[in-house]
C-alpha cells in the first residue's frame, strides 16, 4: 500500500501532481493526525504515514476531550474524500491509508502472511473478561468499519491493481486471524474474481524462497 505523496509539494514521488482538492484534504488530514494511534503496518511508511506516526507521539500528550474533537473534524475530512468521485489516484491510496490505521487501533492484525503465522483472535463481548487472544466486540466493529471504508476505496482502483488485489488478500486474512470464517470467505471469493482463479496457491502466494536458506 503506497500512497507517495510529498506533504509539502502536493506532488508524487513519479513526479505526478495530484488535483488541488486531494492534495488540499490530505495535507489537512495529516493536521489532524494526532487522533491516529496504529501499529504501523507496512516497512516503506510514507511522508504521510511518518507524518502520522509524529502526531501520535503529541496525542499522548492531549486530554481524550482534545482527541474526540479532533476525530470528529477527522471524520468529516474522511467523508468529504469518499464522496469525492474524482479522487485520483493518490488521493484514494492516502485516504485508505488513513482508515487502515484507525483499524489498527481497534483491531491489529499482520498482512495476509503475518497473519496466518500467528494464533487466531477470539471476538468476544464487551463485558468478557479481557485476555490474552481475544478482543472486545466494539473494538472489532469499529475496526471492522475502517477496514470496509478502506476496501471500498480500493475498489475504484482497475481490477488488475497490484494494491488492490494485495489489500483485497489482507481483508481476507485479517477476517481469519479474528475467527470471522464466512466473512472470510466472502472476501476470498471477491480476490478469487480479480484473480479469475480458485487456486489458493494463487490467491494467497507462499513467500518466495530464502536464499540464505539455502533454497531455491
Amino acid at each position: 500500500m503506497r500512497a507517495r505523496v510529498e506533504l509539502k509539494t502536493g506532488i508524487s514521488k513519479g513526479g505526478e501532481r495530484m488535483n488541488n482538492k486531494s492534495s488540499k484534504v490530505i495535507n489537512s488530514l495529516v493536521a489532524l493526525g494526532m487522533v491516529v494511534s496504529a501499529l504501523p503496518a507496512y516497512a516503506d511508511e510514507t511522508p504521510l504515514a511518518r507524518a502520522l506516526k509524529h502526531y501520535e507521539e503529541i496525542s499522548k500528550k492531549q486530554g481524550a476531550s482534545i482527541q474526540a474533537s479532533q476525530l470528529a473534524k477527522l471524520e468529516k475530512e474522511l467523508k468529504a474524500l469518499e464522496a469525492d468521485e474524482k479522487l485520483d489516484r493518490n488521493g484514494i491510496l492516502s485516504t485508505a491509508m488513513i482508515f487502515q490505521r484507525l483499524a489498527q487501533k481497534h483491531a491489529p492484525s499482520l498482512n495476509f502472511r503475518g497473519s496466518r503465522m500467528v494464533p487466531q483472535v477470539q471476538v468476544v463481548a464487551d463485558d468478557a473478561p479481557a485476555k490474552d487472544g481475544n478482543i472486545k466486540q466494539k473494538n472489532y466493529n469499529a475496526a471492522e468499519g475502517y477496514r470496509l471504508r478502506a476496501m471500498a476505496l480500493y475498489n475504484r482502483l482497475p481490477e488488475t491493481d497490484p494494491t488492490r488485489i494485495n489489500e483485497q488478500r489482507n481483508l481476507a486474512s485479517w477476517y481469519y486471524h479474528y475467527g470471522q470464517k464466512q466473512q472470510e470467505e466472502l472476501q476470498t471469493q471477491q480476490l478469487s474474481k480479480l484473480l479469475h482463479t480458485t487456486d489458493r496457491d494463487k490467491l494467497f502466494p507462499p513467500p518466495p524462497p530464502c536464499p540464505a536458506c539455502g533454497m531455491g
